[in-house]
């Protein structure tokens, strides 16, 4: 039941409790009383102060460079609030970061008489000024070469030393001593700019080479025909150019491992290194050997010393030593020769082991001969081969056959064919000709003498074929299997008026043939052909006399044919040339 009244005594109470203006500063009472059972009581007093607000702190706008230690926030006032630039309150005065460039709104109020006032914004700006550029950033220089300036572009630029020293003069770095440090001997540059701000640092590695050395790690022990890796290192900048002992030689940046195959036990020794600094000497250990252990091959004697083409050969072998994995064994045979570099090793067809034999088939196509044969094993990437049997073998060829002798007789005359033969003798041969059919008409020879002759006489033209050769190494192959025997008619007639009309003398003759056509003239002239027995034409001649003289002394002795050709007409007869 409160009363308020603005009065100590007198007026009008009110139930509505009133509010105070804090919009000025001020002092103001208020009176207030209570009811109980309809009865009022005495007012007490309610005495209420407004206090002023103290005023904004005084503030400034702040400039720091970029990286200088930053100190806390100043600002005119006393007992003063700091706030983020976010908003959020700081319990100290701040000190705002430099490591970037950026602008931050800081906010300051005071307290006084337990009341904040206003907050004023102190606005920092962190001042940047860009690094300056380096040509490089790492410098490699060789030992004892004169010495160079460092290089850097940029304004009001300071130097930094390896020591610490600063100089605003370009250093250059001496090239007496080789570097030492791992990361080089270290130089930094910055440059100022026009707001009177450092830049970050720019770091300049120096280092001072010299020519390599090298070493290389490897000894071991290995089977023949395995990879041994060299491990190759070096000291020194790279890139690296090096030879061996062994030949080889390379170019590499960095350490490396290289992979060697050798034949026989071989030390590797460093013979050269060098990088663009010169050429340098060989490091600790530049040494290897690797111990190379080879299997050998042992090729037994073979029970049977002759043999034909096509024949299968076996011989048994032994061996001592580790083969690599994947080494196969093959049968291989070589023609005995005199000229060591001559000597040609080649496989024996589908060779196959077992039981510490093996055996293949020698070719159809091997030739006569004597051979050395023994066992390889193929070992990758270095094959080992075995010894060579303390027997040779003897091969005898199968036989071939080759028919000869196509040829142009006359009629009644006998002709010779041959056949030619390759592989051991006797041989067994039959031919047949194009007249007959089946094989009952087959004639069969059987021959020591190479080539073997025989007569025919074909009534007419007929073909000639060799249809079997065999030795005793059973049945052979043909080739110039089938001849054709051409039989000309002694006089052909094409025209029995110009063969009346024609006198030919003399024959045989020696020199010059007489040829005398009756009736010829000048509008009708002669073509004379003289042929060989082969079809070739030999002499040609045109002529428009009734009388014509041959000249025949150039031409070997032999059987020619003469047609005379006299418009459609044509005759031949045969000539005899002694």
């Amino acid at each position: 039941g409160l009363l308020w009244y603005t009065a100590e005594t007198g007026g009008t109470g009110s139930g509505t409790t009133p509010m105070v203006n804090t919009g000025q500063p001020a002092q103001t009472n208020y009176y207030v009383s209570q009811r109980l059972d309809g009865c009022e009581g005495p007012r007490a007093t309610l005495s209420v102060t407004v206090k002023p607000l103290p005023a904004a702190p005084g503030v400034a706008q702040k400039d720091i460079c970029q990286f200088t230690k930053a100190e806390p926030l100043t600002a005119q006032g006393n007992d003063l609030r700091w706030y983020y630039p976010d908003g959020k309150p700081v319990g100290a005065a701040p000190a705002p970061p430099t490591d970037r460039g950026a602008t931050y709104p800081y906010q300051v109020s005071q307290v006084a008489n337990g009341c904040e006032g206003p907050k004023a914004t102190l606005t920092v700006n962190i001042l940047t000024t860009p690094a300056p550029t380096v040509s490089k950033s790492t410098v490699e220089v060789c030992l004892g070469s004169t010495p160079q300036p460092l290089q850097a572009t940029g304004t009001n630029l300071r130097w930094t030393d390896p020591y610490g020293n600063v100089t605003t003069t370009t250093p250059t770095p001496p090239t007496l001593n080789a570097t030492i440090k791992a990361d080089g001997d270290v130089f930094y540059v910055t440059q100022t700019g026009t707001n009177g701000c450092e830049s970050s640092r720019v770091a300049i590695s120096v280092f001072v080479q010299t020519p390599p050395t090298m070493s290389i790690i490897g000894t071991a022990t290995a089977n023949l025909g395995l990879e041994v890796p060299l491990k190759l290192t070096f000291t020194g900048v790279g890139p690296y150019r090096y030879k061996l002992s062994d030949g080889s030689t390379g170019t590499v940046i960095k350490d490396t491992t290289i992979f060697v195959v050798p034949t026989r036990t071989t030390t590797y020794q460093v013979v050269e290194v060098a990088n663009k600094c010169g050429v340098g000497l060989p490091g600790s250990g530049a040494a290897a050997v690797v111990t190379v252990t080879v299997p050998t091959i042992q090729t037994s004697v073979f029970t049977t010393t002759t043999l034909c083409a096509g024949s299968g050969l076996s011989t048994n072998f032994t061996t001592s030593g580790t083969f690599n994995a994947g080494s196969v064994f093959k049968l291989q045979y070589a023609k005995t020769e005199t000229d060591s570099t001559k000597i040609n090793f080649v496989d024996v067809p589908g060779s196959q082991v077992a039981n510490g034999n093996i055996a293949g088939i020698l070719p159809n196509s091997i030739s006569a001969g004597t051979y050395w044969v023994r066992v390889v094993a193929t070992n990758p990437k270095i094959p080992i081969p075995g010894s060579i049997s303390p027997t040779l073998l003897t091969v005898r060829s199968q036989a071939t056959g080759t028919l000869t002798g196509a040829q142009t007789i006359f009629e009644g005359q006998p002709a010779k064919l041959s056949v030619a033969f390759t592989g051991d003798g006797p041989w067994s041969f039959s031919y047949r000709d194009s007249t007959a059919s089946g094989a009952g008409t087959a004639q069969t020879v059987s021959t020591n003498a190479n080539p073997h002759s025989f007569e025919i006489r074909p009534a007419k033209t007929t073909t000639y074929f060799l249809t079997a050769v065999s030795n005793g190494c059973g049945v052979g192959t043909r080739t110039g299997s089938s001849v054709v025997v051409n039989v000309a008619p002694l006089l052909g007639i094409d025209d029995q008026s110009l063969a009346d009309a024609v006198d030919i003398f003399p024959v045989p003759t020696t020199t010059t043939l007489t040829v005398r056509i009756n009736g010829l003239t000048a509008r009708q002239p002669a073509l004379l052909e003289l042929t060989d027995l082969t079809g070739h034409i030999t002499l040609r001649y045109e002529t428009r006399q009734s009388t014509s003289v041959l000249m025949l002394g150039q031409h070997p002795a032999g059987t020619y044919i003469l047609r005379i050709k006299v418009g459609d007409r044509t005759v031949s007869q045969r000539i005899v040339k002694l």
